[in-house]
């Protein structure tokens, strides 16, 4: 039996008032910081200074688990406004995105995405 694993990451983008930072709880994750990509597991810790590109994606084939922290807080009332409710969010379509720019610059949130962010998003695997 062939399994198709599907790992996608958020869009990069800056906070352009905000730190931010993430604790892993569970699962393996992959961070794009500025220039660079980091690997965290249980345990780690990534802080990311404000104005500084970013993204993260899910390395692991389960759910895995976050904690986000915002400084000043802020940032989180953009997902509980328009995030996805309970289980697995789908990614969002180019047009949800467009629907979602001016309230994203409401929220200090500028996406700059790459050519080349999240390579090899799908793999497969038995």
């Amino acid at each position: 039996m062939r399994l198709r694993v599907v790992r996608r990451g958020n869009v990069p983008h800056t906070h352009t008032k905000e730190d931010e930072a993430f604790y892993v709880l569970s699962g393996t994750f992959e961070f794009i910081n500025g220039d660079q990509k980091i690997t965290a597991g249980p345990g780690d810790f990534v802080y990311i200074p404000k104005g500084t590109r970013h993204g993260f994606k899910n390395l692991s084939p389960e759910p895995s688990r976050l904690l986000v922290f915002y400084t000043p807080a802020g940032p989180e009332s953009f997902f509980l406004a328009y995030g996805e409710k309970g289980g697995r969010p789908a990614p969002w379509p180019d047009e949800k995105f467009n629907e979602l720019v001016d309230i994203l610059g409401a929220h200090h949130m500028v996406l700059l995405p790459g050519d080349h962010d999240w390579e090899g998003q799908e793999a497969d695997g038995t």
